[in-house]
């Protein structure tokens, strides 16, 4: 429902489109005012905001109405550039932009830095050599079911339905990279229930999957093995 809602605001508000519509599996392009115009009503559909990529006293541009962005504009595109977010505007203006590509730029995951996913890099085996063997794919060591739940993440310009489009963007570390925070903006959850969300349980969410993360790991040889690597990387 959220998805629909969304589809005919951006529609209305943009007033014309390319010819896909911004529904699952389709893409169209922002540009400049459009795209922040698109971002903004994405992030507040998702009830959500851009924390992670805009200073806290920027953050209630994305909770303003859609009339009020004549300046916000000027300094939501100031931050995309100080911050390198060059990746959005990439995606959504060079090339046909997702609604999840939106709504992703949207989730703030909490403690899910670059430190972060070194260490679960790490936990996982991190051989950047690593094709795919059993089942799994790339430094992060990513089965394909992983990477479905994580919404199908692809390279720059590929197509999720290519057939080696999972093993190709599994294999490259950085695009590997974002299925592990698209499942983590999914699936994130408190699993030790230490009243935070922090690399810890995002090591336990790999180890167990999204749907339950909260058996300790030290009851099997394989999690006190993933424990070891873990606490090696955060040392």
């Amino acid at each position: 429902m959220k998805l629909l809602i969304c589809i005919i605001g951006i529609g209305v508000l943009l007033g014309s489109v390319t010819d896909a519509s911004l529904e699952d599996g389709n893409s169209m392009r922002f540009c400049g005012r459009t795209l922040i115009n698109a971002l903004i009503l994405v992030c507040n559909m998702e009830e959500t905001y851009v924390s992670a990529e805009v200073q806290p006293s920027e953050q209630y541009i994305l909770k303003s109405t859609l009339n009020e962005k004549e300046s916000s504009y000027k300094r939501i595109k100031s931050e995309l550039r100080k911050r390198q977010k060059r990746d959005l505007v990439e995606t959504c203006c060079y090339k046909p932009c997702k609604y999840e590509d939106l709504r992703m730029y949207c989730v703030h995951i909490s403690n899910l830095n670059d430190s972060c996913l070194r260490c679960l890099c790490h936990v996982a085996g991190c051989d950047l050599a690593h094709g795919c063997s059993q089942g799994y794919c790339g430094p992060f060591y990513i089965s394909r079911v992983y990477w479905v739940d994580a919404g199908k993440p692809t390279l720059p310009e590929d197509n999720p339905e290519r057939k080696e489009a999972y093993e190709d963007c599994a294999r490259d570390y950085y695009c590997s990279a974002k299925i592990v925070e698209s499942y983590m903006a999914r699936f994130g959850k408190d699993c030790n229930k230490d009243g935070v969300t922090n690399c810890y349980d995002y090591m336990m969410i790999n180890h167990h999957g999204g749907g339950a993360c909260t058996e300790p790991l030290h009851l099997t040889s394989l999690g006190q093995r993933r424990l070891q690597l873990y606490q090696e990387c955060r040392l």
